[in-house]
């Protein structure tokens, strides 16, 4: 029984020319290596067969060959025992015209039988035909109905995100004064550019640093000026310290850098080590650090120290 896999390289090997097109047959290696040994078998049969009745017509030949010896030597008795030899000899050629004819049935049986296998091979390669071409018809089916139904949630999700943009100015201002109430005890230090900043004390990747931000309130810093880094290059001091700020590529083409708050972050500037990003990767996610006054693109998931900030909308309760 073959395996359950479409061999349509039988089709063209051993089904000849049927006018079907050739750009709809696919090789099977499995079943390729079926047809070989089937070829195989059949070629080495035959060779068996052949040597059977070569090693036969030896011995016909041997035999023969000693008839003849016996006659040369017995000729002068020839007259004598001449009904005698003829008997024999024609009874050795009928056993030698026996055997020559078993052998040739035998082969012939074996041919049969290979022919016959050939045909259930062919028979089997259409079944599998046939069965694929359902499969195939059954998964595309099934195919356009997922991308109905994925077209159809995304078009759910699409609304409701549109709802959820339509919050109104009271209750956003809620949710605001809510989340700001939840920096109440952070170390906060006021800086000269009169903005509000923690630093921390440890390092966390980017992601992390984000979501420990987040969860007190506030967010990663967001520099937009070099005022900005000059008031925090001053307070950092001396010390030899990286922090993650807010800008990322994340959620973008690599390279595509952006505050958090959506603003633009050319890759290119007074406020980058030699003036662009230099260190971005193409196959990674690539987040801002600031680094002795000025940025660099790193990977997102390495461990640095960061930077939060107090939002804006915030400052009224501080």
């Amino acid at each position: 029984m073959l395996p359950p896999v479409v061999l349509l390289f039988f089709l063209a090997a051993i089904g000849g020319s049927d006018g079907q097109d050739q750009n709809m047959r696919f090789i099977c290696p499995s079943n390729t290596e079926l047809l070989a040994e089937v070829n195989s078998t059949l070629l080495k049969r035959m060779d068996d067969a052949e040597l059977n009745l070569a090693a036969e017509m030896r011995q016909v030949s041997a035999k023969v060959e000693g008839l003849e010896g016996t006659v040369a030597l017995n000729r002068d008795e020839e007259k004598s025992v001449q009904s005698a030899n003829s008997v024999k000899f024609d009874d050795m050629q009928q056993n030698l015209m026996n055997k020559f004819e078993d052998s040739n049935l035998a082969v012939g049986a074996e041919l049969k039988n290979l022919v016959n296998f050939i045909d259930s091979m062919k028979s089997e390669v259409a079944s599998l035909t046939a069965k694929f071409a359902q499969l195939e018809s059954s998964f595309m089916d099934s195919l356009t109905s997922g991308f109905k139904d994925i077209a159809i949630k995304l078009d759910s999700v699409k609304s409701t995100c549109q709802n959820q943009t339509n919050v109104s100015e009271g209750e956003q201002t809620s949710v605001d004064e809510e989340n700001c109430n939840l920096s109440t005890g952070t170390n906060l230090v006021t800086l000269r550019n009169g903005k509000k900043y923690a630093f921390s004390d440890f390092a966390l990747s980017w992601f992390s640093a984000k979501l420990f931000c987040e969860q007190r309130g506030l967010t990663l810093v967001t520099l937009k000026s070099n005022q900005d880094i000059s008031a925090l290059n001053n307070a950092v001091g001396n010390k030899d310290v990286v922090f993650w700020l807010s800008a990322s590529d994340v959620g973008r083409s690599r390279g595509q850098f952006a505050w958090l708050d959506g603003t633009p972050l050319s890759r290119r500037g007074p406020m980058w080590y030699r003036g662009q990003a230099v260190y971005y990767q193409q196959n990674q996610q690539n987040c801002v650090l600031l680094y002795k006054s000025k940025l660099h693109a790193y990977n997102c998931l390495a461990n640095y120290n960061f930077i939060c900030q107090l939002p804006p909308q915030c400052y009224k309760n501080k």
